[in-house]
């Protein structure tokens, strides 16, 4: 049978996905501003207002779907990111971590 390999990229691609998609919120937030099209403290123009609102729209879909990846990738069982679960008695395997850095230690004596 055939075992196909976990992969987390889908998780990630989408996460920095979201964070690209959040900047270009905060873009839209800022640029009436650092362009200059809004004189300061004059009233807002509706270009401003349109800007202002979509960019905060825009920002706040992007992190509730980098919320939205991330959870997805800490409840994956694919991800190896859950906690362990050992039964009373049970030894617990060293660590991928612990096992390296003994090994890296072992090479360098």
């Amino acid at each position: 049978m055939k075992t196909t390999r976990p992969s987390l990229g889908k998780f990630v691609c989408g996460m920095a996905a979201s964070l690209i998609i959040f900047l270009a919120g905060g873009w839209l937030i800022l640029a009436p501003f650092a362009l200059g099209y809004q004189p300061y403290g004059a009233d807002w123009a509706s270009q401003t207002t349109n800007s202002f609102v979509m960019g905060i729209c825009i920002a706040v879909v992007a992190l509730l779907a980098f919320g939205l990846f991330f959870y997805s990738l800490i409840g994956s069982p694919k991800s190896g990111l859950e906690a362990p679960v050992f039964r009373h008695g049970e030894e617990k395997p060293p660590s991928k971590l612990m096992t390296s850095i003994v090994n890296s230690s072992i090479l360098v004596l």
